[in-house]
């Protein structure tokens, strides 16, 4: 009878070796779908933060303050926007009338908002795509009637930087409005 020698303690060792690689692939597989579940919930709450910040947005859009900003600057001309930035920033000019305060204030609201946005934009919160879809045209007409006054106001106060994100938003709408089609 012939008797095989086996090699008993090299045996065990493949054997111990094999189990551990089988719970070291289940384990990664554990893991794996349970770091996937985690990316997934962060992705989902970043989405819902996302959506979140779209819906105030259009929300601050729709405010009743915001609506008489952009009523009233559909009746000032860019020329006659700037000149008001004149009257009320100008050291040349004489003490601004009230009316003239009161329009600058209803008026500064819309491009506040949108100097905001430009912000977001460029601290890449939100995408200039995304602004384009929702409000683009109002931000390019916003630029339209502000580009004058906003020139204004930077030779007035020195600051080259005045309503810099306002100014880059627009030109990223317009550059999107332009752009050839696919």
């Amino acid at each position: 009878m012939l008797i095989l020698a086996l090699d008993w303690p090299a045996w065990i060792t493949a054997a111990a070796a094999v189990a551990g690689l089988a719970v070291a692939v289940v384990t990664a597989g554990f893991l794996y779908l349970s770091t996937r579940s985690a990316l997934d919930g962060v992705a989902e709450g970043r989405r819902t933060r996302y959506g979140q910040l779209i819906t105030d947005l259009q929300q601050q859009w729709s405010d009743p303050a915001t609506v008489r900003s952009i009523a009233l600057q559909a009746s000032y001309q860019p020329e006659k926007l700037a000149d008001l930035a004149a009257a009320l920033f100008g050291s040349a000019s004489g003490a601004p009338e009230q009316a003239q305060r009161d329009d600058w204030s209803t008026l500064v609201l819309l491009a506040n908002l949108v100097e905001s946005m430009g912000v977001l934009v460029d601290e890449e919160v939100i995408s200039n795509e995304l602004v384009y879809k929702m409000w683009g045209g109002g931000v390019m007409q916003a630029w339209r009637t502000w580009e004058p006054a906003v020139l204004t106001l930077r030779a007035l106060d020195g600051e080259p930087d005045t309503f810099e994100y306002f100014q880059e938003l627009a030109e990223a709408m317009l550059a999107i409005r332009d752009a050839p089609g696919p």
